[in-house]
């Protein structure tokens, strides 16, 4: 798994920070229904 430091999490949630989330990742982690999802999603953009 990708390890970034705390100045790198930083950054990338001040990137995020005004993006409207399409699909949440919870407790479960990255499941079928998840990825699911996220395909339905980025097919939906273009």
């Amino acid at each position: 798994m990708l390890q970034l430091t705390s100045d790198e999490r930083r950054a990338l949630r001040a990137r995020a920070h005004g993006l409207n989330p399409v699909v949440s990742i919870s407790q479960n982690g990255l499941s079928e229904g998840v990825l699911k999802e996220i395909d339905a999603s980025l097919k939906a953009t273009n």
